[in-house]
């Protein structure tokens, strides 16, 4: 039987964490053990918002996004972790990926994981979806080649759709 403190969703994928170090961070296990790489490591310090992941404890709980770099594997046990490739891929895109595509809010596309997610987590909570919440939303992610403005295009322009 296995101990269900040692399981973790990735992308509604039930996965068992066997021998390895709970002290690594959620970001490097992703990134190292199962070659998920679109969650990226900018600053590793929690500043960039380019290892951002959408976090559900046990469904219990409204999801958000959290930096990966911060969070330790040990602390995640028993929760759903969205990475960007569980929102959506080139066949079968996400809403606000299309958005970002169709405002043009990308341009080395380095950061633009960390807004989706964000993005999406606002879109997904109780919160009204206006320039405010928007802000307060993707508060933690940097972008330095395409600026803010048609970031916040493509989130309003999706913002009523749930997913």
């Amino acid at each position: 039987m296995t101990d269900s403190k040692n399981i973790i969703y990735i992308n509604s994928k039930k996965v068992e964490v066997t021998n390895v170090y709970h002290d690594i961070t959620l970001l490097d296990w992703l990134r190292n053990y199962h070659r998920i790489t679109g969650t990226k490591e900018g600053c590793a310090e929690g500043d960039c918002g380019a290892c951002s992941v959408i976090i559900n404890k046990k469904n219990k709980e409204e999801s958000k996004p959290i930096n990966a770099c911060l969070v330790r594997l040990g602390q995640v046990m028993g929760s759903n972790i969205t990475t960007i490739e569980g929102l959506g891929c080139d066949k079968n895109p996400h809403p606000l990926q299309i958005a970002f595509s169709n405002e043009y809010a990308s341009q080395c596309g380095y950061c633009t994981p960390g807004f989706i997610i964000s993005g999406v987590s606002l879109i997904n909570s109780s919160k009204v979806v206006n320039n405010d919440t928007i802000n307060d939303a993707i508060s933690g992610n940097l972008c330095r080649c395409t600026g803010y403005s048609p970031i916040l295009k493509a989130i309003k322009s999706v913002s009523d759709r749930k997913t």
